[in-house]
């Protein structure tokens, strides 16, 4: 009986990630909207062969109906080795998790500005991709988005975008509350503006080339991995704004030997992760009266 529901589960699964509703010109869509307006994603497939350049259509035809391309769904494009670029179309709204996850070969990458979203670690991994470009409509980033694309040199932000700014190698939120990432290849001394209340999911993670980070004075709040994997970090100096710091912010910092937890720190979140590396060889704890 175990075995039969081992196997009706592993059927289940697989079909849950292996499905697509029908395949075009070599790429795999699943409908999102079988009633007007008409619209699909772009789908992974374990059949999936995309190499060389791709270009996604606005539209495609399917039992004699034409479907609006909508979206790039979660993993579409994962681990396309040999992709080495993408054209998406004006009709493309959002981008999934991880669509483009591990294609090692992808050197350009063009999204339209009518793109809204873009999920979580969505080029994780592409370490030949070298520029990136946040449209004009792109309200919403997500964590790890550009995470172990270390030959990026610059990332531009469009004129008409509203929510995001990029300073000094440093992007934020368009009110400077928030940083949102920093290109992995930053490196020596960063100085944080003042005005900064949040360091967001993942944003240095992997700066391994950074030495020193000056925070600022407001801030709140550290995410969840903000300094994680930060080799060459010798000092960082935790305000005594701050008040809460998420789980695995500091994660395999091997050159840090001492750190401060500020007096007003109420919560410091545990990953629940034994495998964590976190070789600080001291932490002081400041108490309120101190």
């Amino acid at each position: 009986m175990r075995k039969l529901i081992t196997l009706i589960l592993v059927m289940i699964i697989g079909q849950h990630l292996w499905a697509y509703d029908f395949a075009s010109s070599g790429i795999y869509y699943n409908v999102t909207s079988s009633s007007s307006p008409y619209k699909v994603e772009v789908t992974w497939s374990m059949t999936s062969k995309y190499k060389g350049v791709v270009t996604v259509p606005s539209t495609v035809r399917f039992a004699g109906i034409d479907y609006s391309v909508s979206a790039i769904g979660e993993d579409a494009f994962s681990f396309g080795n040999t992709l080495t670029s993408v054209s998406l179309p004006t009709s493309i709204k959002s981008i999934g998790k991880r669509a483009f996850q591990s294609c090692y070969g992808l050197t350009s990458m063009n999204i339209p500005d009518s793109v809204k979203s873009i999920s979580d670690s969505v080029f994780i991994g592409c370490s030949k991709l070298q520029a990136f470009t946040i449209p004009a409509l792109v309200e919403t980033l997500g964590v790890s988005v550009l995470s172990g694309c270390n030959n990026i040199t610059t990332i531009e932000v469009s004129p008409k975008n509203q929510n995001f700014q990029y300073i000094q190698g440093v992007l934020y939120d368009v009110k400077m509350s928030t940083a949102v990432y920093c290109l992995r290849s930053m490196f020596g001394s960063i100085n944080m503006p003042d005005w900064i209340t949040r360091i967001g999911d993942g944003v240095f993670s992997g700066c391994f080339k950074i030495t020193t980070i000056h925070l600022s004075t407001r801030l709140k709040s550290i995410g969840s991995w903000a300094f994680s994997f930060c080799n060459g970090l010798t000092t960082i100096n935790i305000p005594d704004s701050v008040v809460s710091i998420e789980s695995s912010a500091f994660q395999s910092c091997e050159s840090l030997t001492s750190i401060t937890i500020p007096r007003y720190v109420t919560s410091i979140t545990y990953s629940g992760d034994t495998r964590s590396r976190f070789p600080v060889m001291s932490v002081h704890c400041l108490f309120k009266n101190d």
